[in-house]
C-alpha cells in the first residue's frame, strides 16, 4: 500500500511537498499556500485531522486543464496508482462512504469548463456548489472571480477532500457557519458546507441573485424526481441554476417523456483522454440551464 510519505516524494508532488506538509497540520484545509498572509484556522478535533491525512494517503496529485488561457486545476484523487482504485466496497478504511469525491465526474468538468469560459457570468456573484465532490466546480468559481463560494457535500470525507483542493490551487477555506455570521466575521471566499440542503427554501443557504452549480448528481431517477422540482423553484426565487450532465439514461429518459422543456442546453464540452477512459462510452458532457416556467407550465426564457 502507497504510504503518504511515498505519495510526496513521487513526481511532481515534490513540488506540493511542504504545501501538503502545512496542511497535515490544518484541518479541512482553512489554509491557502505557505506564501499566503491569509489567516489560519487550527484544527477543531482530531477526526477532522484523521479525515485530512486519510484523503491524503489515498489520492494522488493530477492537474486539468479547463481552457486555453487558464492555468491547470490541481485535484487529489483516486488515480489507477492509489491503492483503492480497483478496490471493492469492503476493501474501503472503516467509517468509509463510497468515495464520489475521489474522482472527477464528467458533469462536473463540464460546469467548471463552461465557469472558465464565461467567467463574466459568474464575476462578483455568489456561487453554490451543490454536491461538489472534489471541488472543480467550486474552485473554477474562485478562479472566474466570484465573490464568494459556499461547496455543498454530505460527506465530511468529501469536505475535507474540498477544502485540501482549494488549498492546492491557492484559495484559502473554511467552514460555513450562518450565513449572516460567516459574511461578518470571516474575509475567507470559499467555505465547505457539510450538510444535506436538498429542499431547503431560498433564504436559509441560497439567496436570490445567487448561482447554484449542480455537477453530475442526476445519477438516478429517485434523486433526479426530488432534485429537479427543487431547482426549477430556485429559478422563480431569482437563483441562476446551471447542471452538468454526460446524457445519462435520467436525463435522457426524462427527455423522451418530454419532461425537460424548462432545461436549456447552454454547451457541450469534449472529456480530456483521462476521462474517457474511466467513463467508458461517454466521450462529451453537456452544461444546461434550468429555466423558470409559468404557472400554465410555459417556459420563461432567459
Amino acid at each position: 500500500m502507497k504510504t503518504l510519505n511515498r505519495c510526496l516524494l513521487s513526481g511532481r508532488l515534490l513540488r506540493e511537498r511542504k504545501k501538503i506538509q502545512q496542511i497535515c497540520v490544518h484541518v479541512k484545509i482553512n489554509y491557502s499556500t505557505y506564501e499566503s498572509e491569509l489567516p489560519v484556522q487550527q484544527a477543531t478535533d482530531q477526526g477532522d485531522m484523521h479525515r485530512v491525512r486519510e484523503v491524503l494517503h489515498h489520492t494522488d496529485s493530477t492537474a486539468w486543464e479547463l481552457g486555453d488561457d487558464t492555468p491547470p486545476i490541481t485535484l487529489r484523487l483516486i488515480t489507477p496508482q492509489c491503492s483503492l482504485y480497483a478496490s471493492e466496497y469492503r476493501d474501503l478504511p472503516q467509517n468509509w462512504e463510497l468515495p464520489w469525491w475521489g474522482f472527477l465526474w464528467p458533469g462536473g468538468f463540464g460546469i467548471a469548463q463552461h465557469v472558465m469560459k464565461h467567467k463574466d457570468q459568474f464575476t462578483g456573484r455568489r456561487v453554490i456548489d451543490i454536491a461538489s465532490g472534489c471541488g472543480v466546480a467550486g474552485i473554477a468559481a474562485v478562479k472566474a472571480g466570484a465573490a464568494s463560494v459556499v461547496a455543498n457535500e454530505i460527506c465530511p470525507h468529501a469536505c475535507s477532500a474540498i477544502a485540501i483542493n482549494a488549498a492546492l490551487n491557492g484559495i484559502a477555506t473554511g467552514e460555513y457557519i450562518a450565513d449572516d455570521w460567516a459574511r461578518a466575521l470571516t474575509p475567507l471566499r470559499f467555505t465547505t458546507l457539510c450538510q444535506d440542503i436538498l429542499a431547503s427554501d431560498v433564504g436559509t443557504y441560497i439567496h436570490p441573485g445567487d448561482v447554484v452549480l449542480v455537477g453530475d448528481a442526476l445519477y438516478d431517477s429517485e434523486l433526479a424526481n426530488v432534485m429537479l422540482p427543487w431547482l426549477r423553484h430556485l429559478t422563480h426565487r431569482n437563483v441562476d441554476v446551471f447542471i452538468g450532465d454526460p446524457d445519462r439514461w435520467v436525463l435522457q429518459e426524462l427527455e423522451r417523456e418530454n419532461r425537460l422543456s424548462y432545461l436549456k442546453r447552454m454547451e457541450s464540452y469534449s472529456l480530456p483522454p483521462r476521462l474517457l477512459k474511466e467513463n467508458r462510452g461517454i466521450s462529451r458532457t453537456t452544461v444546461y440551464r434550468v429555466l423558470p416556467t409559468t404557472n400554465e407550465g410555459r417556459v420563461v426564457q432567459k
